[in-house]
């Protein structure tokens, strides 16, 4: 079995993301993923695609490379001590409505 390339889309900044509909073999969770320079915001229902996404598409370094793993323990640990490889930042949302919001909140405003 092969591996899917993971799907990325960029939005303009005049596009927003109004609905999600729920992958198939997924928990129903929904993680956003922001990098602390503000430059990435990923959304996904499943964190081995973000690392996908970072591995093949945004690490410029062998060291920026992530694994899923990590990013579910950098969940896990974001009150204690925030940002992955001083890096990445991954939020658990519960509803896609509380993500699709979180997600719009963070985004960068348009430029007049």
């Amino acid at each position: 079995m092969t591996k899917q390339p993971a799907l990325l889309i960029a939005l303009a900044p005049n596009q927003r993301v109004v609905a999600m509909q729920r992958e198939r073999c997924s928990r129903g969770s929904v993680y956003t993923v922001r990098d602390r320079q503000g430059q990435w915001l990923l959304l996904a229902q499943r964190l081995s695609t973000v690392a996908q996404v970072i591995n093949e598409q945004i690490a410029t370094h062998e060291f920026d490379m992530v694994n899923a793993s990590s990013l579910y323990e950098a969940k896990d640990k974001r009150q204690e001590c925030g940002y992955h490889k001083r890096t990445w930042a991954v939020d658990r949302h519960a509803s896609f409505e509380e993500t699709l919001g979180a997600f719009e909140r963070r985004r960068p405003a348009p430029a007049l």
